[in-house]
């Protein structure tokens, strides 16, 4: 493994060994290849194929955290919760948009 979390990318293999058989079509992402960018391009990707009653599984191995946010827009207590891809944090909210992006009932 490449300067990777070794423990994280084998739980990623493990979840690919479950899925794969259920019949999911899977993107995996890992270390380098993890970006800020990248995990959100795949992500808005996969909604936008998603039909009613589809299912999208997106796991996540790694660390996360909270980031101050001066506005407290959303949650009112000043925090962002992230997720640390390779090069900088997925905020919560750039989550949220994807989400709330998928058609109704998927």
């Amino acid at each position: 493994m490449s300067n990777g979390c070794s423990h994280c990318e084998r739980d990623v293999d493990y979840m690919q060994d479950i899925l794969t058989p259920l019949g999911y079509q899977i993107s995996v992402l890992k270390t380098n290849k993890a970006t800020h960018n990248k995990v959100l391009q795949e992500l808005q990707g996969a909604v936008r194929t998603l039909s009613h009653d589809d299912i999208l599984v997106f796991y996540y191995s790694g660390h996360g955290g909270l980031r101050y946010n001066a506005e407290g827009e959303t949650e009112g207590d000043h925090q962002d919760e992230t997720l640390v891809a390779y090069d900088r944090d997925i905020v919560d909210n750039e989550l949220t948009k994807i989400w709330f992006s998928a058609c109704k009932g998927a």
